[in-house]
């Protein structure tokens, strides 16, 4: 079913919060059905009274979408097409069930750990719950919207109303998180697995309100699957319609799904560069508030002393003259730190002339000592061929 100009856009939002479910592509009638004796409890009041005959609409539509509505509608007292109920806030309820709270069961149910952002620092995560407690969704036929509530004992620590502008966004694989501007926080859900945050088969979901679908990240599977399992076992003729609608819907929710992906991927990217930025701006406005603090400070303290005036310039005075007696001694001390200095290096200069001439004289003086060796060597060769030749001229005579 194509969306043109304004509709197009309206149909979108409401796709992405689920706000709004689109009972017009639902079948106009149910089964009919005969009689006021109900084996079995009203779905919603769990009463036995008379079932509701108009279910062309409201929470009788949504029950028909979900194969609840197979063969044992909503009673008439509690229908919200037959009669507008008033639903309980949790400031008013005294029980610890949000389904009793509510005066409805929920739409949907699950598990989770619930936390809510710290107001202070708008960074961390504070839990609001020791251990995992019930999220439930409901649908407040009163004011025509969802909420999101939760309860830990008889405190609420979640009671969310979705707008058209919510979304839900998948942090990791078993957390996500949205933002309530009513309520001026962000609430985080984090569950045991990531089968928990991400399925969506109508076995184990009643409602489209689901966290993935609000946020339209699942949109393409969820309808078909929620139209399949709600054929009905005895009539399956009657409700051939919502096979028929099935594929369209899916097709066009396809489209929605890519352009927001498109859409999706463009505001990441600029919420990691505003991101960046924002760290940036940050970390420069804490500078300044330092430099700040640190000039308001000096000026605080100059302000104090300002009686003080003449007091502090005759003590600048000493100081200035006490710097530059400070300064002529230096300037003296360095002058005899230049004269030393030059005395060292003449000094240093005649020793290094006296080690070159001693290294000078070591060196003729092993020359000559070696030049000696070899007259020396020479002499003793000669005395022994002396000495063999007078041994010789003793043998032969």
């Amino acid at each position: 079913m194509p969306c043109r100009g304004k509709d197009r856009g309206s149909f979108a939002a409401s796709r992405v919060v689920s706000t709004a479910f689109p009972f017009h592509l639902l079948p106009a009638s149910a089964p009919a059905l005969k009689g006021d004796a109900w084996p079995v409890p009203c779905l919603s009041c769990r009463s036995n009274g008379a079932r509701c005959q108009r279910r062309q609409g409201g929470f009788c539509r949504l029950l028909l979408l979900l194969g609840k509505m197979k063969r044992y509608p909503p009673c008439s007292r509690c229908c919200c097409c037959c009669y507008r109920r008033r639903i309980d806030l949790l400031s008013n309820a005294p029980s610890t069930s949000s389904s009793v709270i509510m005066g409805e069961q929920p739409i949907y149910s699950t598990r989770a750990h619930v936390f809510q952002i710290d107001p202070n620092t708008k960074k961390n995560w504070v839990p609001t719950s020791k251990h995992a407690v019930t999220v439930s969704y409901f649908y407040d036929s009163t004011r025509n919207v969802y909420r999101i509530i939760s309860l830990d004992g008889s405190k609420a620590i979640i009671n969310s109303t979705i707008t058209p502008n919510m979304t839900f966004t998948k942090t990791s694989q078993k957390f996500g998180q949205w933002a309530d501007s009513r309520a001026n926080t962000v609430y985080g859900l984090g569950f045991s697995s990531e089968h928990h945050l991400s399925k969506e088969s109508a076995g184990d979901i009643q409602s489209p309100l689901t966290p993935e679908s609000i946020n339209g990240t699942d949109d393409e599977r969820t309808m078909p699957e929620m139209t399949q399992n709600s054929e009905p076992r005895a009539e399956p003729t009657q409700n051939a319609l919502p096979f028929a609608h099935s594929s369209a819907i899916s097709k066009h929710w396809e489209a929605e799904l890519a352009t927001l992906k498109g859409n999706n991927a463009k505001l990441t990217a600029a919420l990691l560069e505003s991101t960046a930025n924002v760290k940036q701006w940050k970390q420069q406005l804490a500078a300044y508030q330092e430099e700040a603090e640190r000039l308001h400070k000096r000026v605080t303290e100059l302000e104090c002393v300002s009686s003080q005036a003449n007091a502090v310039q005759t003590h600048k005075t000493e100081l200035n003259q006490t710097i530059q007696e400070l300064e002529a001694t230096l300037k003296k001390k360095e002058e005899e730190v230049e004269v030393r200095n030059k005395d060292l290096e003449g000094q240093l200069s005649d020793l290094e002339q006296r080690l070159e001439k001693s290294q000078n004289e070591q060196e003729v003086f092993r020359n000559n000592l070696k030049t000696l060796l070899e007259i020396l060597d020479g002499k003793i060769f000669e005395l022994t061929e002396l000495r063999d030749n007078l041994a010789k001229l003793i043998e032969c005579s």
